[in-house]
């Protein structure tokens, strides 16, 4: 499974929520720009998906000097994420337990 996500603002009318979803996918959704550079993991992705391999599970990882294409951006996002849904990121729907994260 490959997720997208994004946060948006609770108090988004209807027509503001859609104009940031649409700006979100431009760059980070299934078919936005940012995709091209991640193909390679992408593609990794698949075969690691096929029956008879080794592991479902790639390690796509990247530093670039704390800039927009490095990981830290995404733990950072995934990181506020966890603390805004009150949630872990990494199970977001879990099937049992609490899966609540502590408030920063």
């Amino acid at each position: 499974m490959i997720e997208f996500r994004g946060l948006g603002l609770k108090s988004d009318k209807a027509k503001e929520r859609a104009e940031r979803v649409r700006d979100h996918n431009v760059i980070w959704g299934p078919f936005g720009r940012n995709l091209h550079e991640d193909l390679l993991g992408v593609h990794g992705q698949g075969l690691a998906m096929r029956e008879a391999t080794d592991s479902k599970w790639v390690i796509h990882a990247r530093e670039e000097n704390s800039t927009i294409h490095d990981e830290i951006g995404m733990r950072h996002f995934y990181g506020e994420w966890s603390r805004r849904m009150g949630r872990k990121a990494s199970d977001p729907l879990p099937q049992q337990g609490n899966a609540k994260v502590k408030a920063a």
